[in-house]
């Protein structure tokens, strides 16, 4: 059952001092091993829908004060209601979501993946003359197969069909999601620059969990990858829009942390379901993406959603060292 195994690794409380929130480093693709091993106790134990839901809370409280360096934030649950400046902020946000004016161009090589993702009977001359196309991609994709990770000798991988053939299939999808996303998530200036870090900190972890997730449940992967960068792309949208609104909005006054939580939960599932829309995405991402934004955790099968959990406790397991 999804998300019992929380249970299990939520012996104690989170921490949430200075020093965890600060002293936190992590090297998602080093990662894959303990994602794997996480996974594979995920439905092994049992918890009520409350036991759930209060252990998610500890984990989001403890993420969201890494992510906005706010070791106090509170639960915001229960806050800013009736209030004029999450009123105001969440109608900026809905008409610029409306109006796609939020909504970051879809990157030139988009098509190429969907292509990739769709056809499942392409062979590896094809996949390598439509990389080609690319040279950025070309470049990544030969950097990666002769990492030491996917290198079997010492003989160095020159050509991309070469390439092709040791990443695999889902290998050489999950190097175009992330070099096609990489540029949208840098971010810029003193503000922004250290939040954009850490949610691309996250959003390689949080793909890389959704998508051995599946494999480790047998199941296709498809767009999973992909996927698993797209909450992180809609939180940085909303942060820059937020930090957009307190200068054109002086009365609004200084945008504080846990209203900037409190937004980004109220609106990061609206913004991904219209990014899944405006990029022409896969239509099964319209279903990961439902499932990932519903508060139950009673799903049998929610890639996203426990790739999402997951990533969030392996981010902040080295504070706690369970």
């Amino acid at each position: 059952m999804s998300s019992d195994w929380i249970r299990r690794i939520f012996r104690r409380q989170l921490k949430n001092s200075p020093q965890a929130v600060n002293a936190l480093k992590v090297k998602p693709f080093e990662d894959q091993s303990t994602i794997i091993q996480h996974s594979k106790h995920i439905g092994s134990d049992e918890a009520t829908e409350d036991q759930k839901n209060s252990y998610l809370e500890q984990l989001e409280a403890a993420f969201f004060s890494w992510l906005l360096s706010c070791p106090d934030l509170p639960n915001t649950s229960a806050q800013f209601e009736q209030n004029e400046v999450q009123q105001k902020l969440l109608k900026l946000i809905d008409h610029d979501l409306q109006n796609t004016i939020l909504i970051p161009r879809r990157p030139a090589s988009l098509p190429m993946l969907i292509r990739l993702l769709n056809d499942e009977y392409s062979s590896h001359t094809q996949i390598s003359k439509i990389l080609l196309s690319d040279p950025s991609l070309t470049s990544e994709i030969l950097k990666m197969a002769n990492s030491p990770f996917f290198k079997s000798s010492s003989e160095e991988v020159e050509s991309i069909e070469q390439a092709v053939l040791i990443l695999g299939r889902q290998g050489i999808r999950n190097i175009i999601s992330t070099t096609i996303m990489m540029p949208i998530l840098k971010g810029v200036g003193a503000r922004e620059g250290p939040f954009s870090q850490r949610v691309w900190q996250w959003a390689q972890l949080c793909a890389t969990a959704s998508n051995l997730y599946a494999q480790v449940k047998d199941r296709d992967p498809g767009p999973l990858y992909l996927l698993g960068l797209l909450p992180s792309l809609a939180y940085l949208v909303i942060y820059r829009a937020l930090l957009a609104y307190e200068k054109q909005h002086p009365e609004l006054g200084l945008i504080e942390p846990s209203l900037i939580r409190f937004i980004i939960e109220a609106k990061s599932w609206d913004f991904c379901h219209k990014i899944y829309q405006e990029w022409g995405l896969p239509s099964v991402c319209e279903n990961y993406l439902s499932e990932a934004g519903k508060r139950t955790n009673n799903m049998v099968y929610a890639p996203l959603k426990d790739g999402i959990t997951l990533s969030r406790y392996i981010l902040l397991n080295d504070l706690n060292s369970f």
